[in-house]
């Protein structure tokens, strides 16, 4: 082979994208969430290519556990329901489809969720806690309490995954119609966080609050506590969000709703102490040396296939610019240990050209049957509201 091909070659490897791919060389581990799923498990009629679906979701979340690093997969709350918190406008699913939501959902693997507004407006109190129970899905609520005080949904849970401690608050927006339709009112959040955190087992080593909170709301949330890592919220509003561009914590990382994206947070430990940061260069670095690493590994087996043997010296005549490219990136130190944690985001789409999830396309497939069979003769059984309908005054 020509040396010029072959340095394109080697070039190539550098540059070529893949399909599934990490967003830092070596994360720890993986924090998958999704926002506002509004009750949709189909493919959106978007023009174009349609974006959504569970049986597109389940492919994806396939295709980053085969990447190795452990994930964890949360929800920020209305998974169930459609629609404005109007009772004439909210959509009240029927128990099979509550049902097919809560399988699909825990086929997912998701681990907790934040109660969100709009779906306690909509079910009320005991059918959300039924179907909690029954699916094994914890509804979270940090500032949702009874008139006595006491609590009706756990407010914070601890996930464990690579060694690591994720302490996840659940926070619902707090708007006084839902909970005084529910009989429930709203604390502040000052007190909510307060409490979750004491609610804790032990100190966590990564802080994420599963937000249904408006924009205004995430940001004096993030103001007023900085002992926040995450703050993971639904894209309803761009007023008053902010994003990769901060340089400090809490990130404020909103994402768009209806089942059309899912947002990828890859982590790396670097220390045990001191606040969070991202460092681009850092990732930047890690990637270029794997990447280095990969084309001198196919330098070798090259010259080792065509020489019948391992030949050093033509190595390091034609894997120079490699050797020194690799010296100079592994010369550069790490961060300095006051920096716990390294982190990628990226909002990710669900595309409808992927391969189906068998199992859950059976799930929908049965559903949809159900209800065909069921429109020919009686109508749909619904869960009744929490209480008389009545108009919403914000």
């Amino acid at each position: 082979m020509p040396k010029l091909l072959r340095l394109t070659v080697l070039l190539l490897l550098l540059s070529i994208p893949l399909k599934t791919r990490p967003l830092l060389a070596s994360a720890d581990l993986i924090l998958i969430y999704g926002a506002d799923l509004d009750g949709e498990f189909e493919p959106c009629g978007c023009p174009g290519t349609p974006r959504g679906g569970f049986v597109n979701r389940l492919t994806l979340l396939q295709e980053i556990r085969r990447e190795g690093a452990p994930m964890v997969l949360v929800e920020t709350g209305n998974v169930l329901t459609q629609g404005a918190l109007t009772t004439a406008e909210a959509k009240v699913p029927d128990a099979r489809r509550l049902d097919l939501i809560g399988r699909l959902l825990r086929r997912s693997g998701v681990q907790a969720l934040a109660l969100g507004a709009r779906d306690l407006w909509t079910l009320g109190e005991d059918t959300l806690r039924t179907w909690s129970r029954r699916h094994h899905l914890p509804l979270l609520s940090a500032n949702l309490e009874d008139q006595d005080g006491s609590l009706p949904f756990p407010p914070a849970m601890t996930l464990e995954a690579a060694g690591k401690r994720l302490g996840v608050i659940g926070l619902t927006e707090p708007i006084g119609a839902v909970a005084r339709r529910a009989g429930l009112r709203f604390r502040s959040l000052d007190a909510a966080i307060a409490s979750a955190r004491q609610s804790l087992p032990a100190k966590a080593d990564v802080l994420i609050v599963l937000s249904d909170l408006s924009a205004e709301d995430n940001m004096r949330l993030a103001q007023s506590h900085p002992e926040i890592d995450f703050i993971l919220a639904a894209k309803r509003t761009k007023a008053g969000t902010r994003g990769m561009n901060q340089r400090r914590a809490p990130w404020i990382l909103p994402l768009g709703g209806e089942g059309q994206e899912l947002g990828r947070i890859d982590m790396a430990f670097v220390g045990d102490q001191g606040e969070t940061l991202r460092s681009t260069a850092w990732e930047k670095r890690l990637a270029a040396k794997a990447a280095t690493r990969a084309s001198l590994k196919a330098l070798r087996e090259l010259i080792a296939a065509q020489e019948g043997r391992f030949d050093e010296e033509r190595f390091s005549r034609e894997g120079a610019f490699l050797l020194r490219r690799l010296a100079a990136l592994e010369a550069v130190p790490p961060p300095p240990p006051q920096g716990r944690l390294i982190f990628a985001f990226q909002g990710v789409t669900i595309r409808d050209d992927l391969e189906d999830d068998k199992k859950a396309q059976a799930m929908i497939n049965a559903y949809q049957r159900s209800q065909a069979s069921r429109s020919r003769g009686a109508a749909p059984d619904a869960p009744s509201p929490a209480k008389p309908p009545r108009p919403l005054v914000n």
